[in-house]
């Protein structure tokens, strides 16, 4: 049996932008708090305000904190893939992956690392990861109300997260549960199909046989792109819940309306509503199993957004979001300009 990993084995990674070092210093200094050996930063395109704080704040930590700056903010693929390159060069095995808007809370560290050693056992190092929970998230929150995974996540032929079969599939699985699973037992749920960056807890061996995040992705889904390499190689993945992540604000999809279609038609930038729809549209495309299936979706959420278009005003919206289905369907990665 191999030895435990200790908080001492950990390197924390995390990847912030534009003026959020606010949030991000309650990132690094909670992830030190919490036992993390070390954090590494990668600031991406940081603004002036946020690169004199962050020096700052690296000054003040000493050799436990480095930060890496980058001239232009190139996504979080590149981020995330230059973040695990430096930590890689340190001595701590275990890396543990932050968003800069989630920050640990005292015993999140321990218990994801519980998790991680103890599926260990009967998993090798390079084909393990376990994700922190974070139950602002609705997979997740469905996760914690005891939904297994295979009717927590989107089926095998969803458009944009969206399947007919899925909506009466997961009303059926959450009647009548009323409450979370309680904690006490087991302390986490293996099996899931991808994971966020966010929380996410695995050796260094993970990347020697996986790779580093797909940088073509730019942003967005590059984080479910790399997790579901580990499964399709017949890895694991888990869901970590005994002590969750504290989330520092609400992600943009969930101060949005609950309908997708408007969510995408309403996202604050080009950026997102393109990278969103495009890496999502690239994903589900190559995995669906059943193309009658994934066409009537498709359909169904594009008339959605004909509609909610209409609605809201917004055709020029509507012009980019398809152009992002286009190419994510044909395969055409990389980086593109917005006016």
């Amino acid at each position: 049996m191999p030895l435990p990993w200790t908080n001492e084995d950990v390197v924390a990674v995390t990847v912030t932008y534009g003026c959020r070092h606010e949030m991000c210093a309650q990132v690094i200094t909670g992830a030190l708090a919490d036992g993390a050996s070390h954090v590494v930063v990668i600031a991406n395109g940081v603004d002036k305000a946020s690169e004199s704080a962050l020096r700052g704040l690296a000054a003040a930590e000493g050799s436990a904190v480095t930060v890496v700056f980058r001239d232009d903010n190139a996504g979080s693929a590149t981020g995330f893939a230059e973040g695990m390159e430096q930590a890689a060069r340190g001595s701590a095995p275990i890396m543990w992956l932050l968003d800069d808007d989630t920050a640990p809370q005292r015993g999140s560290l321990e218990a994801t690392l519980a998790v991680l050693n103890e599926l260990r056992e009967t998993v090798g190092d390079d084909s393990l990861a376990v994700a922190c929970a974070r139950p602002s998230r609705s997979v997740q929150r469905d996760l914690l109300y005891g939904l297994p995974p295979a009717d927590a996540f989107p089926g095998g032929s969803s458009f944009l997260n969206c399947a007919l079969s899925d909506v009466l599939r997961r009303a059926r699985r959450r009647r009548g549960r009323k409450e979370p699973r309680s904690q006490p037992g087991s302390t986490f749920v293996a099996g899931l199909p991808c994971a966020p960056y966010g929380g996410l807890m695995f050796h260094r061996a993970v990347i020697g046989r996986h790779g580093f995040p797909d940088r073509s992705f730019v942003t967005y889904e590059d984080d479910t792109e790399w997790t579901g390499r580990i499964v399709r190689a017949s890895g694991v993945l888990a869901l970590a819940w005994a002590v969750p992540l504290r989330e520092l604000e609400p992600s943009w999809s969930q101060e949005q309306s609950g309908n997708p279609a408007r969510r995408l038609l309403e996202a604050p930038s080009s950026a997102r509503a393109y990278y969103s729809t495009r890496n999502r549209v690239y994903l589900e495309r190559r995995s669906s199993r059943h193309r009658p299936a994934y066409l009537l979706n498709k359909a169904v959420f594009v008339g959605m957004l004909w509609v909610e278009a209409l609605r809201l005003r917004r055709r020029e919206r509507l012009a980019l979001i398809f152009a992002a289905i286009r190419d994510g369907e044909a395969g055409h990665l990389g980086r593109r300009s917005f006016q």
